[in-house]
């Protein structure tokens, strides 16, 4: 019998891109995902649950799983507030984890933020690593936090300023070395890769993948490793 994954943050650009990979699994007999609006996506093995993430403690069940994957995030602009961007990225993120754990969940991967860090004077690192500290403290056999730069891609509703983002992104990159090599954006498609399709062994206890490791791993993957 195969195992059962979770997934926060289908819709988004990173996580249409996992939720392709897990589907593609041969090791999950289901993947679920847990939407605010359903996704126009069938397959055997996919389960869409719609609610309000403002009412998910009402939905504890739903958080049974064997591996849990969030692509959840935001900005603080999209949020609306700091406190509103911190309820999603640490509130709704810790809350998920720690319920998913309680019911049986094994593995719990994370997209997180390169310079997450809890002692940021920056509030977006801060909560980023906080929200990465939490999550360490819940025991998981096997977590695996992913710390992306810039994200590349299409997104479905793609505007003026992130099809910008994305072409400015791509020149700036080459110039980006040395220490600056870190903050090179990457594509989504990688990270979502790397983060679904590590394989098995040797992935217990506690694993941070920084965006180049992301990166180099997905060339190996690909056979592009220099």
């Amino acid at each position: 019998m195969g195992y059962k994954a979770l997934l926060f943050g289908a819709s988004g650009l990173t996580g249409s891109y996992c939720l392709n990979f897990l589907l593609d699994q041969h090791r999950y007999d289901e993947v679920a995902i847990i939407t605010r609006k359903p996704i126009q996506k069938t397959h055997p093995k996919l389960v869409q649950h719609v609610i309000d993430f403002g009412t998910i403690k009402k939905h504890r069940n739903l958080l049974e799983a064997d591996h849990v994957y969030s692509c959840l995030g935001s900005t603080i602009k999209e949020a609306g507030s700091e406190q509103a961007f911190r309820e999603i990225d640490f509130g709704l993120n810790t809350y998920i984890a720690r319920t998913a754990y309680e019911l049986g969940a094994s593995r719990f991967s994370l997209i997180s933020s390169v310079g997450a860090d809890p002692d940021s004077r920056f509030f977006y690192l801060k909560v980023k690593g906080e929200t990465e500290e939490a999550i360490k403290s819940i025991g998981y056999k096997s977590l695996l936090i992913m710390r992306p730069a810039g994200l590349l891609g299409k997104r479905k509703h793609m505007r003026l300023k992130e099809a910008f983002g994305n072409l400015g992104g791509r020149l700036v990159s080459p110039v980006l070395i040395g220490p600056l090599r870190r903050y090179r954006p990457i594509k989504a498609e990688a990270v979502a890769f790397v983060m679904c399709q590590l394989p098995e062994e040797s992935l217990n206890g506690i694993h941070i993948y920084e965006n180049d490791t992301i990166q180099q791993l997905y060339d190996q993957f690909q056979g592009k490793a220099e």
